[in-house]
């Protein structure tokens, strides 16, 4: 999480990779939970990986580590996610 940022910026900047099973409906899932937490994606990006499983690495915007901690505790619960670990992004 970057803790530091411009004046009047809201929020701080957090990192989260997940590992899941790469089918339809699934980084819907994912969305939809930021959504319902009230968390804005502010980078996402989805890469295939072999075994058909993928990899969705994102930006979000929290509050604090709190905030960020929960959202992964979340995302965790989805039907079809492996992992997910909090990254920074450089």
């Amino acid at each position: 999480v970057e803790w530091g940022g411009a004046a009047g910026e809201m929020g701080h900047r957090g990192g989260i990779r997940v590992l899941c099973v790469d089918r339809p409906g699934l980084l819907a899932n994912i969305t939809k939970t930021c959504t319902d937490s009230e968390i804005n994606i502010t980078r996402a990006e989805v890469v295939q990986l072999e075994d058909q499983k993928a990899e969705c690495t994102m930006q979000v915007q929290v509050h604090d580590v709190s905030e960020l901690t929960r959202l992964i505790r979340r995302i965790a619960k989805i039907k079809g996610v492996i992992s997910v670990d909090r990254i920074t992004f450089g």
